[in-house]
C-alpha cells in the first residue's frame, strides 16, 4: 500500500530582540506539499535557517519537540554540524550577522497519523516557537482564508482522526498551482470579512484543482462575492447568489438528497463561531443541486458533480459557525462519503423517460444530431460504442448546446450512442453506414 504524506513547513518568521540582537528562524516555505513516503524506508529531510540579524552576539537555548504517532521514530535536529535529539535543550551562540542551517529528519512509517514539529528559541528577549505539521496517509488540506480570525479551530475540532487535514493559512502565503498535484480534498473557509472572499488568483487555483478531478467544500457567507467568484460559481459550482443576506440561522436537509431528512442545525454560536451576520442564499445553475436550505426556504448549500470529474459542496454560510460540533462532524463525514461514492462513470441508473434522446438521421453517415432538450446547458459526455461495449470514440464533453456531432471513420454496422450526465447514463442504437 502506498502512503502519501504531506508536510507543511512554516514561512513564519519567528523573531526575538534584545538591544541590537535580533534572531530569526525561517523555514523553507510556509506550505510545502510533498509525497514523503513511498515504502522506500528513506528518511524525510526538512531545512531552515536561524539567523542573528542584529549587531551583538546572541547566546540562545533551543529545543525541537515533536508530537507524533508512536510508530514514528523521534526526530532530531542538526544546527550546522552539531545534532541533537528532540526534547533536549541545547545551546547555540550566533555572532552578529551569522546564520546556521537547521536540518530535521524523521521516518514516516506506514501507519497514517499527524505529527507536529515545534522549534523553540529563547535567551534573547521573549521566547518564541515555530510550528510545522506533518501528515501521513492523507492528501487533504483545510485552507484558512479568514484573515487571521482563527476560525479553523472549530472545523479541526470536528474532524475525526480518520479525516485528518493539514491547515494552510492562505493569508500568510497563498496556495498556488504548483502545490496542487498531491491534494485530493480541500476544505476552504473564508470567514466573514469582505476582504476574505475568493479573489481571481484563488479562483484560478481552485479551477485548476477541480479540472484535475479534485473534491472541495467551499464555505463562507461571502463565498461568491466579487466578479471572479460569481463566474466561478456559475461555471464550476452550479450556483449563483440569490440573496446576499439571509435572516435565517437554521439549516435543514432537503428531502431525498445525501443527508438524512431529519438533519438540521443552527449557525449561531454554541460550539461554533458566532460570526454569521450575512449568510448567502443560492439559485442552482449548470447541474447544481440543492442539498441544504434555510428554514425560511432559501437554498443554503449546493452540490455539483462534473461528469467524470470533480465534486463540490458550496455553502453560503461558514461551516465554522455550526452551533453543534456533532452536527458539523456529521456534515463533514457525510460530504466525505459522498466525495468517495460511486462516480457517474459507474452509475447504472437510466435517465428519466423525458430525458431519453432521439437521434437524427438514423441510419447516419458522417454526422448526427441528438434531441435532448432537457440536457441543454448541462455537462454531459457523449460517446460511441460498438455492440461489444467497447468505446470507439468520444463525441462530446462539456456543456451541451445541441451541436451537430461528427462520426469518426468506422465500419458499417450497428453502434450505440451513450450519454452520461449527472442524472445517470443512457444509450440508444444507431446504424452507421460507413464510407
Amino acid at each position: 500500500m502506498r502512503i502519501t504524506a504531506l508536510v507543511i513547513i512554516g514561512v513564519f518568521l519567528g523573531t526575538i530582540h534584545s538591544g541590537y540582537a535580533q534572531i530569526a528562524v525561517t523555514l523553507d516555505r510556509y506550505a510545502v506539499l510533498a509525497e514523503l513516503y513511498d515504502q522506500s524506508g528513506e528518511e524525510v529531510d526538512m531545512y531552515g535557517i536561524i539567523t542573528n540579524q542584529g549587531a551583538t552576539a546572541a547566546s540562545l537555548t533551543c529545543r525541537l519537540d515533536f508530537n507524533h504517532p508512536e510508530s514514528w521514530l523521534a526526530p532530531g535536529v542538526c544546527v550546522g554540524q552539531s545534532c541533537y535529539p528532540s526534547g533536549i535543550d541545547f545551546p547555540l551562540t550566533l555572532q552578529p550577522g551569522a546564520e546556521d542551517t537547521l536540518h530535521m529528519t524523521y521516518y514516516p512509517f506506514t501507519e497514517p497519523g499527524k505529527g507536529i514539529y515545534t522549534f523553540h528559541v529563547s535567551g534573547v528577549g521573549d521566547p518564541f516557537s515555530v510550528e510545522m505539521e506533518v501528515l501521513a496517509g492523507s492528501s487533504s488540506i483545510l485552507v484558512d482564508d479568514d484573515g487571521g480570525d482563527a476560525y479553523e479551530i472549530f472545523v479541526t475540532n470536528a474532524l475525526t482522526p480518520q479525516s485528518q487535514f493539514l491547515t494552510w493559512h492562505q493569508t500568510v502565503e497563498p496556495l498556488n498551482v504548483a502545490d496542487l498535484p498531491l491534494i485530493d480534498r480541500i476544505i476552504w473557509i473564508t470567514g466573514t470579512a469582505i476582504g476574505d472572499v475568493l479573489d481571481e488568483q484563488e479562483v484560478d487555483v481552485l479551477t485548476t484543482f477541480l479540472e484535475e478531478g479534485g473534491k472541495a467544500i467551499l464555505s463562507g457567507e461571502n463565498i461568491l462575492d466579487g466578479a471572479a467568484a460569481m463566474d466561478f460559481g456559475r461555471n464550476m459550482l452550479g450556483a449563483e447568489v440569490s440573496d446576499l443576506s439571509v435572516e435565517s440561522r437554521t439549516i435543514q436537509a432537503i428531502t431525498g438528497e445525501i443527508f438524512d431528512d431529519t438533519f438540521t442545525f443552527d449557525i449561531a454560536g454554541g460550539d461554533g463561531a458566532d460570526n454569521q451576520s450575512q449568510p448567502s442564499a443560492f439559485n442552482t445553475v449548470s447541474s447544481g443541486r440543492s442539498i441544504l436550505r434555510y428554514d425560511s426556504g432559501e437554498v443554503a448549500t449546493v452540490r455539483r458533480i462534473s461528469v467524470g470529474g470533480y465534486r463540490t459542496m458550496l455553502c453560503g454560510f461558514g461551516i465554522e459557525a455550526v452551533a453543534d460540533s456533532e452536527a458539523l462532524t456529521t456534515f463533514l463525514e457525510t460530504v466525505f462519503q459522498w466525495f468517495e461514492s460511486t462516480g457517474i462513470d459507474d452509475d447504472s441508473r437510466v435517465l428519466p423517460d423525458e430525458l431519453v434522446m432521439n437521434i437524427y438521421p438514423n441510419p447516419a453517415s458522417r454526422t448526427i444530431q441528438l434531441e435532448m432538450s432537457q440536457l441543454i446547458d448541462r455537462d454531459i459526455i457523449v460517446g460511441l460504442t460498438n455492440i461489444a461495449g467497447q468505446r470507439i470514440a468520444n463525441l462530446h464533453t462539456g456543456v451541451w448546446t445541441g451541436d451537430v456531432l461528427k462520426i469518426p471513420h468506422t465500419d458499417r454496422g450497428t453502434y450505440f450512442i451513450t450519454v452520461l450526465s449527472d442524472e445517470g447514463i443512457t444509450s440508444m442504437p444507431v446504424v452507421i453506414l460507413g464510407e
